[in-house]
């Protein structure tokens, strides 16, 4: 987990750096019509205490592209969905990710706990941040993955982390949704994983779906300064 959290940070200022005349801002983080998100402390990979916690559904498969220094080689495509929990900071961590199909054109697993105990072994969390990349509302994250295999299955295997920026848009109302322009047929669009130096890309979008379990959406709050 460490590893992930120095990865997330290294993402954040790899992606201020490359953004031409910006730099990363902070936000204020509240819940839709309430007060700020709390602090929390992840207890087992959940988030306990937070008071800020959405879920959010793939629209599209996301697909994980590889360049092989001669084209854009497609290892996966994965439709998935997560959960997500903010303090007012906008510093937070994605989990329960849940990947479909298993294997198949999907191919990997969240990385998990340690193969030694008894399986099934919880998924790790993924750190990540909202901040403002004027004009734009950012989500930082660092997602790691690891190869399925069929047989025998494949638990607490050791995985690649990707740290990757994702622009996150309000279509009103906090009507959230997140993701990378679409891949055209010349390879323009993605996001790439900056810690691995762009040789793997990532294309894909969410929404922020509620349910009885996450009602409210977020309000975030842009910083002067």
């Amino acid at each position: 987990m460490r590893k992930l959290l120095l990865l997330a940070a290294a993402a954040i200022a790899a992606f201020a750096f490359s953004a031409s005349a910006a730099s990363a801002q902070g936000v204020e983080v509240s819940v839709e019509g309430g007060d700020h998100c709390s602090n929390f402390t992840m207890v087992d990979h959940e988030p306990v205490g937070a008071t800020c916690t959405v879920r959010a559904l793939s629209e599209r498969p996301a697909h994980l592209w590889l360049h092989n220094g001669m084209a854009e080689v497609l290892f996966s495509e994965c439709s998935n969905e997560f959960e997500a929990a903010f303090n007012e900071a906008g510093q937070g961590y994605i989990y329960n990710q849940i990947l479909t199909p298993e294997g198949g054109i999907c191919g990997r697993e969240p990385c998990d706990e340690s193969a030694s105990g008894t399986p099934p072994h919880k998924n790790l969390a993924w750190p990540a941040t909202l901040s403002e990349v004027d004009p734009n509302l950012i989500l930082t994250v660092t997602f790691c993955l690891y190869a399925h295999s069929n047989d025998p299955a494949t638990e607490g295997q050791p995985g690649t982390p990707c740290a990757v920026a994702l622009q996150v848009t309000d279509e009103g109302t906090h009507d959230w949704e997140v993701g990378t322009p679409a891949i055209d047929a010349s390879g323009n669009g993605g996001a790439p994983c900056t810690n691995l130096g762009g040789a793997v890309e990532l294309d894909g979008h969410w929404l922020v779906t509620p349910n009885e379990n996450h009602p409210d959406t977020f309000e975030v709050t842009h910083l002067e300064g």
